[in-house]
């Protein structure tokens, strides 16, 4: 009892820190093009420059490199436009704005704070140690940082109906236009250490905790397999031996979970090499997190379902009462379970980069590989301790304990992202960037609410210095896709469906060095 509640009390805790993280946007993937304004400016490129706090997130070998303290602050804002198509219906995101943010603060215990030059703008001197990429640099080697920083996530709402939830005179039902919602936050609080071996070469590590939260109101679709309950005492026989004679190909229904959420940990290893005054390298590598199981609780409604089966009460209901002895007229199939997900992992990821930086031109290419095929394989969900009888005796022995499956079978992914900044004037710097990547998510498994299919990203964006602070701006703007699903594995009502996607994403970041 004791060890329950101590881990309930470490999840409310690492809820209370997620809670004050909105929920990102799929833009590579499911992931963010950027831990911040200034590296989101330039397309994504970050992995050799690493030059605010949000390197810890992006390659923390940069905090090496940082002379003094430094923290930077993001707030944006996601505009994302998604739009399903379908036979019967069509619908447009009713999620208009998504907000989203970031923090960072790098640190070191030897280096004296200026903090006074910060708040009151004078023209103070700065300190007398030379740069950190000066070999006569004397100072400590190791720089430490902490932030918050948006992992991966989402939050897409759609109404509209597909032929399951079409009018049905037969079965006296009408025209159903059911909620379907996908809620995905995932945030990662993060140390890092970054620690200089010479004036040109430092190694970065930044371990973190990933938390994860999960809400997902929509319909369910279950090959008819999921029904093990035996409708004729121990003859074997289930009733997913039968349902091909009615004519049904899955099971569907409503579902709702609620806040089913999870944490987990990370570690980002990161190198940074500058070759010269001019030619930067960086290179970064982060397995695979390990993530606890989701936990959370689910309602499911299969009324509908029952009543296109068996719309007059004689085939199943009957069957259903003999085995559970609940009458045809007072069954009810709806009912909730305790759920038990398996998690979605932050995939493993690979990354290099080069930089040049010229006299007011620094210029960047990141190449990067990130391992959706092992991350996003399946969603696979275990029931247990049904409250509806009738529900228990369809799925299984009555015991009210079940499992659910959906593929996603994503693709890996490979990110090439260029971008450029000019400094226009020692207090304004200009910035412009491309970022590609290809769709991991396959037609068959193309989901309306999980619609990660972004290939093309243009971006802009802005510093303006006074001092030593800094205000950077910057717009990513994914450029509208499609994808079209003729045969969905998922769930058999998508198929001959089109999700089109489109996002702008603005983010505006106050950082100082001190």
């Amino acid at each position: 009892m004791r060890r329950r509640l101590h881990v309930r009390a470490v999840r409310a805790a690492l809820l209370a820190a997620l809670a004050a993280a909105s929920p990102a946007a799929a833009t590579n993937g499911a992931k963010p093009i950027a831990d911040g304004a200034r590296a989101q400016g330039r397309g994504g490129v970050d992995v050799a420059l690493a030059e605010d706090a949000t390197a810890i997130a992006s390659n923390p070998a940069g905090l090496a490199f940082i002379d003094g303290q430094r923290v930077d602050q993001t707030l944006g804002l996601i505009l994302p436009r998604v739009q399903w198509r379908g036979p019967t219906d069509r619908d447009r995101n009713r999620e208009p704005w998504l907000p989203v943010g970031s923090f960072g603060f790098v640190f070191d215990f030897q280096e004296p704070w200026h903090l006074d030059e910060v708040l009151t703008f004078r023209d103070e001197a700065r300190s007398e140690l030379p740069s950190r990429l000066q070999a006569s640099y004397a100072g400590s080697p190791f720089k430490f940082g902490f932030g918050i920083f948006p992992v991966k996530g989402g939050n897409v709402r759609l109404n509209f109906t597909t032929p399951f939830w079409d009018a049905d005179p037969d079965a006296g039902l009408d025209r159903q236009r059911p909620r379907y919602q996908t809620i995905s936050q995932e945030v990662g609080i993060h140390l890092a250490l970054g620690y200089r071996l010479s004036e040109k070469l430092a190694f970065g590590l930044s371990p973190s905790f990933v938390l994860s939260r999960l809400e997902v109101d929509q319909p369910l679709a279950q090959p008819t397999s999921i029904l093990k309950g035996h409708p004729v005492g121990t003859s074997g026989l289930t009733y997913a031996d039968v349902a091909p004679f009615q004519g049904i190909e899955q099971i569907e229904g409503l579902s709702d979970l609620d806040g089913a959420s999870t944490f987990g940990f990370r570690v980002k290893l990161g190198v940074l090499w500058h070759v010269n005054e001019t030619v930067s390298l960086g290179l970064t590598y982060a397995p695979p997190s390990y993530t606890l199981d989701y936990l959370g609780r689910v309602a499911v409604d299969l009324n509908r379902m029952v009543a296109k089966v068996d719309p007059q009460g004689t085939l199943l209901k009957p069957v259903v009462a003999a085995n559970t002895g609940i009458p045809p007229e007072d069954q009810d199939y709806r009912g909730a379970y305790n759920v038990r997900l398996k998690p979605f992992a932050v995939p493993q990821e690979v990354a290099v980069g080069i930089a040049v930086r010229l006299p007011r031109l620094t210029l960047g290419l990141d190449l990067r590989w990130l391992q959706w095929s092992q991350a996003n394989e399946e969603f696979r969900a275990e029931l247990t301790d049904g409250t509806s009888p009738e529900l228990n005796e369809l799925t299984g022995d009555g015991s009210g304990r079940t499992q659910a499956e959906v593929p996603l079978d994503w693709e890996d992914q490979l990110v090439v992202a260029v971008g450029a900044a000019v400094a226009v004037t020692d207090w304004l710097v200009l910035r412009a960037g491309y970022n590609w990547a290809n769709n991991p998510v396959p037609d068959e498994t193309l989901q309306p609410t999980l619609p990660a299919i972004f290939t093309h990203h243009l971006t802009g964006g802005f510093s303006l210095w006074w001092r030593r602070l800094e205000l950077s701006g910057a717009v990513e703007w994914a450029l509208p896709v499609e994808q079209r699903t003729a045969r969905n594995l998922a769930n058999r009502s998508y198929d001959g469906t089109e999700v089109e996607a489109e996002l702008f994403w603005f983010s505006l970041g106050i950082g100082a060095s001190f």
